[in-house]
């Protein structure tokens, strides 16, 4: 297994454990890709759960996303290091959603779950760059 399918998994667990994951993503259907710099990977969340999560690569994965949440490798070390809220740095640009507006939007509340409680707990991926 790789570092990124191993970071992926650990994820993919935590959220799954999460009672605010779980109750912010109960009504979703989503293919949410995460960006890391130049690191991204997929999830698919069915019903507040991850049912799928690998690193993502646009050749193998025929599936697409939905929703795409990017920021800068150092911005999200800062949302890490607590130099900077996760939620501020979402709502002010720094980190990024985009896709399906009306899926931006649904899937806001289990993003930062995501963002502010289960990535912090795994930590970042080994092979974010910058």
């Amino acid at each position: 297994m790789s570092k990124g399918q191993a970071w992926a998994d650990a994820l993919q667990g935590a959220a799954n454990e999460s009672e605010a994951f779980a109750a912010q993503s109960r009504w979703l259907d989503l293919k949410l890709l995460i960006r890391f710099g130049s690191a991204a990977y997929w999830f698919k969340i069915y019903r507040g759960k991850i049912i799928d999560a690998a690193p993502y690569n646009p050749v193998t994965n025929m599936l697409g996303w939905q929703v795409v949440i990017a920021g800068e490798a150092a911005t999200w070390r800062a949302s890490l290091e607590g130099v900077g809220r996760f939620g501020v740095l979402s709502t002010t640009g720094q980190i990024t959603g985009d896709g399906d507006r009306v899926e931006v939007e649904r899937c806001h509340a289990a993003v930062q779950v995501l963002g502010s409680q289960v990535i912090p707990q795994c930590g970042l991926p080994s092979d974010m760059e910058g």
